[in-house]
């Protein structure tokens, strides 16, 4: 599962035994591991509703949020081969052929919280919140795996020209 894009990775096997022979169809199953490594810039454009008087308000924030790949490298970490009678060719690196999607894609923000005025100007905020992207497809119109995050966001808001 890439979530950049779609990747193939080549392996080539060898007999384990040269001297065995082996059938026309031999039956190969092999499990590769993958580590992806990226950097995403995300840009949120958000809407923003304060409520209530008082030290105490309530926050709520929903919007877009703008996904920009900086950088997204995929390697082969691992790999086995379930069939005794082949090994993975000695000396011959693996291949890996990565269709990247496009670098910009859409997703979503949503949260609610409260804020805690300390100050005309100075506010402490927490709340819970929930980030994804809209659902993605490869060049082959495969679906690409979504990414959701949960989380509670803590933070400081300085307000500008009260």
């Amino acid at each position: 599962i890439v979530l950049g894009g779609s990747a193939a990775v080549e392996l080539r096997m060898e007999p384990a035994n040269p001297s065995a022979p082996l059938a026309d169809a031999e039956p190969v199953v092999v499990r590769v591991w993958t580590t992806e490594r990226m950097q995403l810039l995300r840009v949120p454009m958000l809407l923003t509703y304060h409520a209530g008087a008082g030290r105490v308000q309530a926050v709520a924030k929903a919007g877009l949020v703008a996904n920009f790949f900086l950088k997204n490298d995929l390697n082969v970490t691992a790999r086995a081969s379930q069939n005794s009678r082949l090994r993975f060719a000695q000396g011959i690196a693996n291949s890996i052929a990565y269709e990247r999607t496009d670098n910009f894609f859409l997703g979503y923000w949503a949260s609610a919280g409260a804020a805690f005025r300390w100050n005309r100007r100075l506010s402490i905020v927490a709340e819970p919140a929930i980030s994804g992207n809209f659902a993605r497809r490869d060049a082959q119109g495969h679906r690409l795996p979504d990414h959701l995050l949960v989380g509670v966001n803590f933070g400081v808001h300085w307000a500008v020209g009260k």
